[in-house]
């Protein structure tokens, strides 16, 4: 598991090439001729209108430290190994994070689960639910009736 890879920005060059040539092509025939894909050329045009220039703006923020296949990967195996210290889990999960980080990741990943009711079964004749919940100790599952 690794972090998410930077996007590719567009060079001066190639921003160049892209700005001159939009009165006379498509989109898609400048990304044919540029070597860049279409939505790449729709996107870099619809920016520089809106902004007045073809500079690149960093983005607000910190990058992330986990990728989206990392978040996954910490909650299913948080979710396999539920009576497990966040300590442990890190150690488990082998990715070079926090505890913090972790925990965060957990909260995330439940709450998005809670509101799509992902983790409600209907295999049960009780229709039980299973809730996931962070506690000091580590991350836990328990399952109450739906009322």
């Amino acid at each position: 598991m690794t972090a998410p890879r930077p996007c590719k920005q567009l060079t001066d060059f190639q921003k160049g090439g892209i700005v001159p040539l939009r009165p006379y092509l498509s989109h898609h025939k400048i990304g044919g001729e540029l070597d860049i894909p279409r939505r790449t050329v729709s996107s870099f045009l619809q920016r520089s209108d809106k902004r007045q220039s073809i500079e690149n703006i960093p983005p607000p923020g910190r990058p992330r430290r986990t990728s989206i296949s990392d978040d996954r990967y910490i909650a299913r195996t948080a979710e396999l190994e539920t009576r497990v210290p966040l300590a442990e889990l890190r150690q488990d999960v082998d990715l070079n994070v926090c505890e913090q980080t972790i925990c965060r990741r957990l909260q995330t990943r439940a709450c998005e689960t809670h509101h799509t009711a992902k983790y409600a079964t209907k295999l049960t004749p009780n229709n039980m639910i299973h809730c996931f919940y962070i506690s000091p100790t580590g991350f836990h599952r328990s399952t109450r009736l739906l009322t």
